[in-house]
């Protein structure tokens, strides 16, 4: 869930803030690009294995 869905999913802001808080107090935030590599393996799993799978019919 992103930062900006956070405060749609409490009721309360007050609460959204502190657990917010409490949650990324000292730690870091990274922004990825692209598509996560599960996806990325997934598919060539995929292939993989239809390939296969063609071979043999």
């Amino acid at each position: 869930m992103s930062i900006a869905d956070w405060y749609n999913y409490f009721n309360d802001p007050t609460i959204a803030d502190a657990i917010l808080d409490r949650l990324v107090y000292s730690s870091y935030k990274i922004n990825l690009k692209g598509e996560s590599m599960r996806k990325i393996k997934s598919k060539d799993f995929s292939n993989e294995l239809n390939s296969k799978m063609s071979l043999e019919n």
